[in-house]
Parts: C-alpha cells; sequence; structure tokens
C-alpha cells in the first residue's frame, strides 16, 4: 500500500510540476490571429496551421474578413486575387446565433433550405475544434464548391465564426488545400489549462494576476499575512485610464488540476475604461500568496484600489 501511494505521488507530482513550468508570460498565438480587441472573444485553441501564418484584415478600419497565411501571401492575395500561390484561411463572424442542435446535418439543412439547395452541399462532417463544436460542408458558390466551416465560440451573445479555404485557382496540387484544412479542424488543440485562463485575459501568477481588458493591462495582488491570518488584495492599473469599482471579494480553493487545492481568492468588479467607454464586470482569481508583512500600497496610484479582509 505505501508502495502505491509512493507511485501516485510521484506520478501525480510529475503532472502538477509539468503545468507548473508553463511559461504563462508567453504571448499567445490565437490572440494574434483572433485580436481580442476586434472580435470582444477569448479563444482557448492553439490552430493547426503553418507557424509562418499570420492575420491580415482585409480592412484595417472595419474588416469584414481575416486571413490566415504567410504575410506576402496574403497581402498579394488582397492586392490581386488571381495571384495567390497557396492554399490560406479567412475567418469572420457569421451572421446567425448560436444554437448547439445547429451543429448536425440535418438542422444545418433546415436553417439554410431557403439560400442553399440540398444538391448544392456536400462532405458535411461535425466534429470538435478544440473545445468549440464546428459543422463543415462543401457548398457551391457561384461556378464552383468551396470548404465552409461553422464554428460556435461558446460565448454567451451566440458568437459564431464562419472559416473558408481559399485555394490557387488552377494552380499547385489541390491535396495541398484538402491537407491544410483536415489538419486546421482536426487537430487544433485545446489550450492548457494556465494557458487558457490567459487567454481569458486572466495571466494567472502565485501573488498575482495580469488583467487584460481590450489591451489594457491591471495587476491584481493577493496575499495572507501569517500572523493574523488577514487578507490584503490590490488593484494597479497600466494608465490612468483605467478604474476599478469594487463590489465583493472571498476566498476558495482551486479545483482544476493545476495549482490544485491552492488558495485562491476571487474579486468581483468592474474595470472601467476611458470614462466608461468600456464597463467590463468580471470576476478575477488570484492564487494568494502567504507573507509575513503586507505590501506597501502608500504609493499607490491615484486610480488604484487596496481593501483587507
Amino acid at each position: 500500500m505505501k508502495k502505491l501511494m509512493l507511485i501516485l505521488i510521484f506520478m501525480f507530482g510529475l503532472v502538477y510540476a509539468i503545468d507548473e513550468h508553463v511559461d504563462v508570460s508567453q504571448p499567445l498565438r490565437i490572440n494574434q490571429l483572433v485580436p481580442r480587441e476586434k472580435f470582444f472573444v477569448a479563444l482557448g485553441v492553439e490552430p493547426a496551421i503553418p507557424k509562418d501564418f499570420v492575420a491580415i484584415p482585409d480592412n484595417d478600419e472595419i474588416p469584414n474578413w481575416i486571413y490566415w497565411g504567410p504575410k506576402e501571401v496574403v497581402t498579394g492575395y488582397l492586392e490581386d486575387p488571381e495571384s495567390l500561390s497557396m492554399p490560406i484561411l479567412g475567418f469572420k463572424v457569421a451572421p446567425f446565433a448560436q444554437d448547439e442542435n445547429y451543429f448536425n446535418e440535418q438542422k444545418f439543412k433546415e436553417a439554410n433550405k431557403d439560400s442553399i439547395a440540398s444538391n448544392e452541399i456536400d462532405s458535411i462532417q461535425t466534429g470538435s475544434w478544440g473545445s468549440y463544436p464546428y459543422l463543415a460542408a462543401k457548398i457551391m458558390i457561384g461556378a464552383e464548391k468551396q470548404r465552409l466551416a461553422w464554428v460556435g465560440l461558446n460565448a454567451e451573445n451566440g458568437t459564431v465564426f464562419l472559416f473558408k479555404l481559399l485555394e490557387p485557382k488552377n494552380k499547385g496540387d489541390k491535396k495541398e488545400g484538402e491537407r491544410l484544412w483536415k489538419t486546421f479542424l482536426t487537430r487544433t488543440q485545446q489550450l492548457s489549462l494556465p494557458l487558457l485562463f490567459k487567454a481569458q485575459g486572466q495571466e494567472m501568477h502565485y501573488g498575482y494576476t495580469i488583467v487584460d481588458v481590450l489591451g489594457r493591462k491591471i495587476k491584481v495582488m493577493a496575499e495572507k499575512r501569517k500572523s493574523d491570518r488577514k487578507y490584503q488584495f490590490v488593484v494597479i492599473p497600466s494608465d490612468e485610464n483605467v478604474k476599478f469599482e469594487y463590489k465583493k471579494a472571498f476566498t476558495c480553493f482551486m479545483e482544476p488540476d493545476w495549482h490544485q487545492g491552492s488558495l485562491l481568492m476571487k474579486v468581483e468588479g468592474s474595470y472601467i475604461i476611458d470614462n466608461g467607454w468600456v464597463h467590463n464586470f468580471m470576476t478575477t482569481s488570484i492564487l494568494v500568496k502567504e507573507v509575513d508583512e503586507f505590501t506597501d500600497t502608500s504609493k499607490l496610484p491615484e486610480n488604484g484600489f487596496v481593501k483587507q479582509l
């Protein structure tokens, strides 16, 4: 029995150590490919696309489509679509609300029966793109069939992304596009738990969390004083145009495998940007750090916030 316990401790300790050493400060590729400040969504996936693919919008002001591909290829395509030399991907927000029942063949055909004839739809498949449901199909658009995929983002507002595969006309190996499309749909992975938190706007470290609200950074610290077991949390905005409105705070324990059982403080409140232009209510999670003395807040900026519990 003792031997079994030692084996289990080693196994779980090894998994824990791997999670502990995830570099949460690294930039997330998905946030570069799908800018949160443009789409107001946080995707928790690592897309299975080539490393040299970057995101370029068709319009810098109000983009309709955003394309993923090598920079020079996408730039050339936007200047002259006939110049496309290799397969690339495009996406935009789809014009309908999400319904998980929509992501099956029958519901899809029913929803589109007035706009797409049944003989114009081919090769329907459903699955999960990371943790997001998708329905992909080949649909006749103009004189050719195009590969499209609708991805539900599990968002409260029902946001759905529409992806498409763009291929060179009468150039190259058609199987190259098929491989890109299949890999993109079936091999995209959900981010590990600490990076998933970061994708959702909370980069968690021991003792503090960096909150990202539309590109604005706010440091939120949580401490527990050893002598009297009191708590202190501090909100430090990165610039003077960010303010915090406190609602409540409480402590609990981490349930996920990452930092499982660690003391956690949850702070509820609103991050207000540019005099109310953005009013983002959220619950911020911070891994509590035990300290001999609380951090000195005498030089906290005017728009900072501190509270002891």
